[in-house]
């Protein structure tokens, strides 16, 4: 009983460590809530797992992800709030990912099925309060209080929650299918009233494709595709009982959303000015007016290119290559899930739903391709032409 607990302590403790380091809040308060947690979080785990199982190239992929940020700090055109990026990163994302690192490397059986009995209940009870209270603000900007969440890292933890479920579900099936389905529909339902617009989408076109490539009888494509639009359609009914189609007119916003697309033509047009080395960490929130309302432009890509340059080109580009060849097929849905919301929500700094990835199975082989990767950026004959 005392070892389950502190598995249970330590999972949901990752958790919720990770959804602070979600957090683009860069306030004292912030960091220190922050802080105490991770520690608590590290102390935990490393008082209950073995060390020794982590390898030394897991540090050479944390490495890899610090570097360019923090030596851009020596060219940012806004380097207070690059020194606050980074050290969110420090004191915030590293940790959750050396945790997630251990507990990947001593994961067990009975772990891995604490971990979706968490994820299941915690994914429940986030969507059961949404339902019944929708504690969010969409026209102003979020300040914490407990009758108001933030739907950004709310839906955030639901979408990717949905997809570890699916897929820990195809190597360990529900025993009681009809209640699973009623399950996970409910966490959609949740993760649509949320109104986390790309989140809602985009874990549905993950959900497709984990569906189809598990599926052998393409007889049964038909059903999933009655059942997803069943499933919209009564969402969009429970929408119209209680919010009067609001959320479902949010989404139909999406089509026109001006501030994002400026942020995109802004970021551009920053890579214009400084196509190598970019204007450094942070140095988007120094872009003028839109700067001071949208400090990053909510795109990972995007913000890479103005920041980094080309540099950032080729830093990104071996971040993925380590997060692709180092994990197994199943780790990479949900990490395709966590581009995909990187690519509309958070910054380099709070996408620790993403930099989850670094951690990985496959080191020797990802940095066989990682080296023929740089070797042939560098070196090729074609890059001097």
């Amino acid at each position: 009983m005392t070892k389950i607990f502190k598995e249970l302590l330590v999972i949901n403790l990752f958790i919720f460590t990770l959804l602070l380091s979600t957090i683009s809040n860069y306030s004292f308060t912030s960091f220190l809530i922050k802080s105490i947690s991770s520690i608590i979080l590290v102390v935990s785990a490393i008082s209950f797992d073995k060390l020794n199982k982590v390898e030394s190239k897991f540090f050479i992929n944390i490495l890899i992800f610090i570097s360019i940020p923090f030596i851009s700090l020596l060219w940012s055109s806004n380097i207070n709030f690059g020194f606050l990026k980074i050290l969110n990163i420090l004191i915030s994302v590293i940790p959750v990912v050396w945790v997630a690192e251990i507990l990947y490397k001593n994961r067990t059986e009975s772990r891995n099925k604490l971990f979706f009995e968490s994820l299941i209940f915690l994914s429940l009870v986030f969507s059961l309060v949404i339902i019944l209270f929708h504690p969010f603000e969409y026209n102003t900007p979020y300040i914490f209080g407990i009758s108001r969440w933030s739907y950004v890292i709310v839906g955030r933890f639901l979408s990717a929650s949905v997809i570890i479920i699916l897929l820990f579900d195809k190597y360990h099936p529900f025993q009681h299918r009809k209640l699973f389905y009623i399950l996970v529909t409910v966490i959609f339902l949740g993760l649509y009233l949320s109104g986390l617009r790309a989140g809602f989408i985009f874990s549905l076109l993950a959900s497709l494709l984990i569906f189809f490539n598990y599926q052998s009888s393409k007889k049964k494509y038909s059903y999933i595709f009655s059942g997803l639009i069943l499933q919209i359609l009564f969402f969009a009914a429970i929408d119209y009982f209680l919010y009067d189609f609001n959320i479902l007119n949010r989404y139909l916003k999406l089509l026109y959303n001006q501030p994002r697309i400026e942020a995109l033509q802004i970021s551009w047009e920053l890579f214009k000015e400084n196509p190598f080395l970019g204007v450094g960490f942070g140095g988007f929130a120094n872009s003028g007016a839109l700067g001071e309302l949208m400090k990053y432009p909510h795109n990972l890509i995007a913000e890479s290119f103005a920041e980094f340059g080309v540099l950032g080109l080729i830093w990104l580009i071996s971040l993925f290559i380590i997060m692709v060849f180092n994990n197994t097929r199943e780790i990479r849905f949900y990490l395709f899930l966590a581009f995909l919301l990187s690519m509309t929500s958070k910054d380099i700094s709070t996408n620790t739903m993403l930099w989850i990835g670094l951690v990985g199975v496959n080191s020797n082989i990802t940095y066989k391709i990682l080296k023929k990767f740089l070797s042939n950026f560098f070196f090729s004959k074609s890059n001097f032409l």
